[in-house]
This record gives structure tokens, sequence and C-alpha cells, in this order.
């Protein structure tokens, strides 16, 4: 059977509706979202014009996406499965738009800030129902026309919390409906709504009733014919709780004609003047002649009832007490309150809100060190000249209570980074201090280490971050800090293997690392000190020389250094020359057929031709040299003619040059 939940919002909407405003209204911010059961379809109107906050749905097309005419609603998952729903406007000329955000553990107003929290979302501009359903293929369907009304069904995870926002974009402030169907998680609370348990005021004359949940407030009838109760007193009004959620209320107080006196009495539902019992946001209604029964006990003190577990860090313990606690009675000064134990801990009592009463206390430890161990925790007369008060006025009795407060442990760390130029080995250490017997330390990078006091080497340089986390079984804590660790001293430099004499030579230093220190040799008595020399030429001395080109690299800070050389040939004559014979026959001499000394010659085309005009090898590196085979295989012993072409370097003149060589074996 499926239900229809009609929630009626009358607002007044100033006359010009034609801005957009800050939503504010219940059901129109994500904070005070309207709870969605499976068990339901919801008929609403779009309260008022309002929203203007941009939402950050994954799309990348420049659409405005906002809260724009909005309502939101909460949905808790109590079983994993997909999530399938309609949206079905009653003007089917509107453009109804949602999306689904995951909250669970996080500031409801964060949908408008973080992506990550987005599950699925349909913003196409088509009229009509939308939703998510089997026939939906996209999670995300982003604005414009032509696109899906139906988006792939999410997956819901049971314990997880969710909020669904529709959007009115064509502001048509019509009604909508909408129902979950298809999906197969459960988004209905299987617990029965019930009555819990029934307290009497301290005057007598009020009975106080707690639900299982929370009840819809308007299935409360006024005049308290909801309920039936035995014994002299007779119910003569009902006033739910706190109504502001529209979930609904978890208590009613319940006026009775007299006080109540001691006894046992029986309180049971029924049928009021209004037709009904009290039901839950789903509509399901308490069963008729359900009941319970309570005491009506003598006034006694209240007296304290425990210490909710203090912790490794205490900054403030909470004191629990069975009745509610006038806060008014709490002496400022905390001295309600004193601890004895290892050492004395000042204190001070928390903020605790001026004419009401509460069941937890909270009191503060002054800032300090607090000495492990266990404490007893005594009420007794404050400076205000009274103890404790509850909410009937009754003086709490001096009692004791024991709490034990753990050794708290520090994950802060030292690390030492040695001078060097190398790859860098950090030593990390922890003082173990407060029997830390734990440590789990992440390097980044996949380093990671259980020892107290890790040396760990740093291939990569550049920032790292370092995180410890110690336990001592009992408490744990977690540090982090971010080290540096310098690049690796290397040398190197590019440079020519062979010049012509009188050429200008040109060095490119190819070194890393940090170095302040540069030492030049170019082998022909010429020394520089600059990153890169000038550059310069190696003068012909009549025959072709060879020298060595040396760089030595220092970082003085670090006391290291490093070494790299080069060695350069200096052709004498740079005259090209073509060999007129050669003996490809692997003994060492002349097994190779190319232009020597070609250096100046720029795009050249070495081509070699067969005597019957085959090509059977070309090259446009002077360098490449012919090994006497043609695919693979040995040519035969013969005359074979050569063609050159390549531009001068130094005149610019386009040069072709024809001959013929001998292959000998």
């Amino acid at each position: 059977m499926r239900i229809t939940l009609v929630w009626l919002f009358v607002y007044f909407i100033p006359g010009n509706n034609c801005r957009a405003q800050v939503c504010t209204y219940p059901g129109q911010t994500p904070e005070s979202a309207i709870y969605l059961c499976g068990a339901a379809t919801i008929s609403m109107n779009v309260p008022t014009r309002c929203g203007q906050t941009p939402i950050p749905i994954p799309c990348s097309d420049g659409y405005p996406y906002s809260n724009k005419n909005p309502v939101f609603f909460k949905i808790f998952c109590f079983s994993s499965g997909t999530f399938g729903f309609t949206i079905i406007p009653i003007d089917l000329n509107a453009n109804f738009s949602w999306t689904l955000f995951d909250v669970t553990n996080t500031n409801p107003a964060d949908i408008f800030t973080n992506t990550n929290l987005v599950l699925g979302s349909n913003w196409s501009a088509e009229l009509g129902p939308t939703g998510a359903s089997a026939d939906g293929t996209e999670k995300i369907v982003c604005s414009g026309g032509r696109q899906n009304l139906f988006s792939r069904m999410p997956d819901l995870i049971q314990g997880r919390t969710y909020i669904l926002m529709v959007v009115d974009e064509t502001a048509s402030f019509e009604p909508f409906q909408i129902s979950v169907d298809n999906g197969t998680a459960s988004i209905t609370d299987p617990v029965e709504p019930a009555m819990a348990n029934a307290s009497l005021s301290c005057d007598g004359t009020v009975l106080i009733l707690k639900f299982n949940k929370q009840m819809r407030c308007p299935t409360l009838a006024p005049d308290g014919s909801d309920f039936q109760l035995t014994g002299p007193a007779h119910i003569i009004g009902a006033v739910p709780g706190d109504c502001l959620n529209l979930a609904g209320s978890d208590s009613v107080y319940l006026s009775l004609d007299q006080s109540l006196p001691y006894g046992t009495y029986t309180l049971t539902m029924v049928n009021g003047s209004d037709g009904n019992t009290m039901s839950d946001i789903c509509r399901r209604y308490i069963p008729v002649q359900e009941s319970i029964n309570f005491t009506v006990l003598a006034p006694e003190a209240t007296k304290m009832d425990s210490i909710k577990p203090v912790g490794c860090s205490p900054g403030y313990f909470e004191l629990v007490f069975k009745k509610p606690i006038q806060c008014n009675s709490i002496a400022a000064d905390g001295s309600d309150i004193f601890i004895t134990g290892p050492q004395a801990i000042p204190i001070s009592p928390d903020k605790c809100p001026a004419g009401e009463s509460v069941n937890i206390i909270r009191f503060n430890f002054i800032p300090g060190n607090i000495l492990p161990g266990n404490y007893q925790l005594h009420l007794g007369k404050g400076s205000d000249g009274n103890s404790i008060l509850d909410k009937c006025g009754m003086e709490s009795p001096d009692t004791l209570l024991n709490f034990d407060i753990k050794e708290f442990v520090v994950a802060d760390f030292n690390f030492i980074i040695p001078p060097g130029c190398g790859k860098t080995r950090v030593a990390f250490s922890h003082d173990g201090a407060h029997r830390v017997n734990q440590w789990n330390w992440n390097f980044g990078g996949g380093l990671n280490s259980s020892l107290q006091n890790p040396d760990i080497l740093f291939t990569n340089p550049g920032q790292h971050q370092v995180t410890l986390q110690v336990s001592n079984g009992i408490c744990s804590d977690t540090a982090s800090a971010m080290i540096f660790t310098n690049a690796p001293l290397q040398t190197s430099f590019d440079i020519p293997s062979m010049i012509c004499a009188g050429d200008t030579v040109q060095i490119t230093n190819r070194s890393t690392g940090s170095i302040d220190e540069w030492n030049w040799d170019l082998g022909n008595g010429i020394r520089s000190n600059l990153k890169e020399p000038v550059s310069f030429i190696y003068s012909p001395v009549g025959y072709d020389a060879f020298y060595t080109v040396r760089l030595l690299a220092k970082n003085n800070n670090l006391n290291c250094e490093g070494n790299f050389s080069r060695v350069i040939r200096v052709l004498n004559d740079c005259t090209i020359r073509i060999p007129s014979a050669f003996s490809p026959n692997a003994d060492g001499l002349n097994d190779y057929f190319y232009p020597l000394q070609a250096l100046k010659a720029k795009q050249l085309v070495f081509r070699i031709y067969d005597r019957y005009g085959q090509l059977v090898f070309i090259s446009r590196d002077w360098t490449q040299k012919w090994d006497g085979n043609f695919k693979g295989r040995p040519m035969p012993v013969g005359v074979y003619l050569w063609m050159m072409e390549y531009i001068e370097s130094g005149s610019g003149i386009r040069i072709s040059r024809k001959g013929t060589v001998s292959l000998i074996r």
C-alpha cells in the first residue's frame, strides 16, 4: 500500500519575488531537510522563491548550478542497495532538477563547497518527470536539452546519511510529488513507533511521556484524548515537545487535573478526538491499546551517576546524573567539585545554559601537565553555599566517584639530515617516553618503518612529508613534519667529439645538484670558473690534436665535489677526402668506406651505386660508414660509383661531387 503524506507550507511572500533571496524556511536548507522514507509518496509545494548559492556539480559546461527554489530531503539508509525515485511535477511544463549528496559525518552545509559529496544528479533541461531509475545510464546528467530525465540509480550504503535536493528551475511553484520506487535499498526505519517511558514533573501535575523516536506533532490531540491514565488523576491537555524538526518531537507533556500520589500507573494509547493515535514521519501509528507502566516514588536526592571515560589527553570530564541538574545551581568557580589523587587538578565548569536543566555537566581541566593514575571526584557544597540541585530543587548529597586518567603519549620526533651531496640518509628518532611501544613511520613514496629510530635513505631530492603514529597500547598520538633533502651533486657537460682547428667550441653544462664553485680546464692552458665557459677555439698546431676538457664542481658548504671529463679531437685539416678503395675483411684496416673529415658539410647526402645503377647505400651523416654489404649480404669485388651533395658551411655554396671506389677483399 502506498501512503501519501501532504505537507502544507503557508508563508507570506514579499511583493518583489523577482530577486532570489537566501533560503531560510524549514525544508529549504540542508540543515532543516525533511525526512524521506520509502513507504510514502510525498506531495509538496516549494515554499518560497529563494536560492542563489552555487552547487559544485562535477560538470564543465558553465551552467550556473545553484539551490534555486529548493526543497531538501534527508535520507537514512537502513539496508544497502540501489536508490530509485521519481519526481512528478503537477504542471508537466515545469522543469525540476535534483542532486543527491552523501553527508555522513559532515556538516550538511558542505554540499555548497565539496564536489566529493555529490552521489548522483540530473539537471536535464527537458520538461516532465525526473529521477533515478533502471533506465538511466549516467550517474551525473549535466544541464542541456535532449538529456535523459532519469539518471542511473545511485548506490546507498547501510548506516550512511544522504540529502536529496530538489530544485524548481522554472519557478512554477506548482506542487510536485516524490515517490521512492524500484531500488533495492531500504530507507525506512524498521523500528515501529512506540511509547518508551513516562515520568512525573516535580509538582506531580504533568506527566512527561517519551517515545522511542520522533512523532508527528499534528497527530497529537491537544485535549490529551489520545491517552488514558489509571488512577485518580485525569489528563486534561497535551503539548508536544520541540516541533521545529519537521520529523516531529520525541516527547509529549500531559497535563493532569491533580497530583498523582505515590504508586504504579498505566498509560494507554487510544484514538483521540482527532480520530487517530500518534504517528511517525512515515505515518505508522502507535497501535490502539498499547500501554506502558510507570511508578511514582517519593522524592529522592539525585546522586552522581558516573563519569564518562576521560581519555588519554584530557581537557575536560563529563559528570552524568540520572535526573536533570539545574545549571544555576553550579558554582561559577567549580567549587561544588574537587578532585584528589596523584595530584590536585584545578577545574572550572563549562558553559551551562542559565535557567536550563541538564543530565550531563562538563568541567574543564585548567591547562597543565596532568599525571596519569586513579583519581577520586568528590561532590560537596560550593562557594555559592549549596551543592548541585536537581530540577526539583533537591540538593545532591556528598558522594564520591573514581576515574582513571591514562598515560598520554606524544609523537613528536627528531631527525638529523647529514651534510653531503649524494643520496641523503636521514636519522629519525623518538624518545619513547610514556612507555611507548609501537611506532608507525610513513616517509612517503612507499617507505615505512616500525622501528623506534630508523635511518632512511631518500633517493629522490626535494620535500618529503614524514608522519609518525605512536602508541603505548592504550593511548596514541600522531605527528608530522616536512623535511627537505638535497639533490645529489652530479657533473656532466656536452662538447663535440671532433672539430676543425680554428672553429668555435661551445660547452653545454649538464651538471645537477647544489653547486657553488666551478673549475674548468679546457686542455689548452685555458681555465674558467664560470658555470658555462664562453665560446673558445683550438688553434692549428700542424697535426691532429687531442685535448681533454675537465670540470671540477664543488659545494663548499657541504664539503663535496664531482669530476667529469671528455676528450675532443681537433683536426688540423678539414678538407673532405674520399678514399679510392677499401677492404671490408674485418682485419681492422680500411674496413669501411665514407667521406673523411666532412665536418663542414651541411645537409650532406652520400650515395653509392653498383655497376648496374642499383643504389646500395645512402647516408646523411658523414660518420655513417658503408661496410660493403647490401641487404645483409656482402657485395662482390669491383668498382662502385659514389655521389655526394652538401652545402659548404663557411661559404654556403652547394657542392656536388662524384667518383669511384674499388671494393677489394
